[in-house]
């Protein structure tokens, strides 16, 4: 619950932590899904830190806040960042190089 008695001060230094963690994040989605060093790895963190910049900007400005995209919330995104995770971690990164065909084999494989 909002109570609106945030300092300035106060405000900043949640916004850094959140912007950190949006950096801190992108960067570990573009080692996840092994983007390397490539356009696409630049494309990744422009999108997650625009999103982030221009939630902020709205809220200063015109004092909205909406904190869901297409109905995916802030929460349900870090889920579908941790199942990705567990996925790397029991069938390696490499399952995001492969096709569609190769993942449910070695799905079918593992069981």
């Amino acid at each position: 619950m909002r109570t609106s008695s945030l300092s300035p001060l106060t405000q900043f230094f949640d916004h850094l932590c959140d912007a950190f963690a949006c950096t801190c994040l992108s960067i570990i989605g573009c080692q996840l899904l092994l983007l390397g060093n490539s356009s696409l790895s630049m494309e990744f963190h422009f999108v997650l830190n625009m999103s982030f910049f221009l939630s902020h900007w709205e809220y200063s400005h015109v004092k909205t806040f909406r904190n869901s995209i297409g109905g995916v919330w802030v929460v349900e995104a870090q889920w579908i960042f941790i199942v990705l995770l567990v996925i790397s971690g029991i069938y390696g990164a490499e399952i995001w190089r492969g096709s569609l065909s190769l993942l449910i084999a070695r799905f079918t494989l593992a069981m």
